[in-house]
């Protein structure tokens, strides 16, 4: 990907809603052509979900769960993007 591309994914993934009950939905750009990794990470930093995909929008259920903040990483390639999302 260019820094261009990379810059625009960056500005093209949503997640919602925020803050939620637990269920969220991830949304990536449709200019991502190839796969990518997403993990959640509790405020300990364990990993409290992964998944390897190619799916532009993917369903996240945390209810299992404690509520908290939690940070989404998706790597695209070499790419890592964060974001926060709140499980009330």
């Amino acid at each position: 990907m260019t820094k261009k591309q990379i810059a625009k994914t960056i500005t093209e993934i949503s997640i919602y809603p925020s803050p939620s009950n637990g269920n969220f939905t991830v949304v990536i750009a449709n200019e991502v052509k190839q796969s990518h990794s997403i993990e959640i990470l509790d405020a300990q930093g364990k990993i409290v979900f992964e998944k390897l995909s190619n799916e532009k929008t993917i369903q996240i259920n945390l209810s299992n769960n404690l509520p908290g903040i939690y940070l989404v990483k998706i790597q695209i390639g070499n790419t890592v993007i964060t974001k926060k999302i709140i499980y009330q």
